[in-house]
């Protein structure tokens, strides 16, 4: 409506907007007992190290760095998905991507319930088959335009869902079994691995699309996503 600079400059704004909020917060905290500190490829090596060991930690980053090298492939085909291939109207990118984030922001509500029902290791099964139903519908979605916009609506809700119960399932058990001293090594690892996949993915995304076809390659990533849940 307003044009596609207009709508980038109104997020530019409600970052600035949080920033003013979050400088209100008046709490006094301590500063933090200073830990010895050794150089620094040395704990970068000791965060990699217990991260790749753990074997409760090393399998969630195997599965994230596939699940964000699929995501950026995703992300970057979507929107050429639903405008080029679906002929729908740029307002429906942003409709997909509310839904996704209106069901993740529900999961965050019921998540600890459920892992302390069924236990962290059974969440992230069920989240991360959740997520992977979800992208399914996704290549699949085909009919008329609007039929198609449902499917992918309904993907995005499952995957959305699906999605934020895996982030919080995980990242609580990454801050609860990891020694304090480590937390912010093996954090930042474990972010810097998973989230370097995702503009590898956007890239072999693209480039991919431009000799199979979007729906084609949107389609072919999700058999590798799932043969990797698998």
């Amino acid at each position: 409506v307003l044009t596609a600079p207009f709508a980038v400059l109104v997020d530019a704004l409600s970052f600035l907007w949080s920033a003013l909020w979050i400088g209100r917060i008046k709490k006094q905290e301590a500063a933090p007992t200073p830990l010895p500190r050794a150089h620094v490829w040395r704990e970068i090596r000791a965060g990699l190290a217990y991260l790749l060991r753990h074997p409760l930690l090393r399998p969630p980053l195997l599965t994230g760095l596939h699940r964000q090298f699929s995501g950026g492939m995703k992300d970057a085909l979507l929107i050429l998905f639903l405008v080029d291939t679906l002929g729908l109207p740029p307002v429906a990118f942003g409709l997909v991507y509310a839904v996704g984030s209106l069901s993740g922001l529900i999961a965050t509500r019921f998540s600890p319930r459920l892992t302390e029902r069924y236990g962290p290791g059974r969440v992230v099964i069920g989240a991360a088959l959740i997520l992977g139903v979800g992208w399914l519908f996704l290549p699949l979605a085909g009919g008329s335009p609007w039929a198609a916009f449902g499917m992918i609506g309904f993907g995005m809700l499952l995957a959305g869902a699906g999605n934020m119960t895996w982030n919080v399932t995980t990242t609580s058990l990454t801050q609860t079994i990891t020694p304090n001293q480590l937390l912010g090594r093996v954090n930042a690892s474990d972010r810097f691995l998973t989230w370097g996949a995702l503009p590898l993915g956007s890239l072999a995304g693209g480039w991919l699309a431009q000799i199979w076809g979007v729906r084609e390659t949107m389609l072919m990533d999700y058999v590798k996503f799932a043969r990797a849940k698998g």
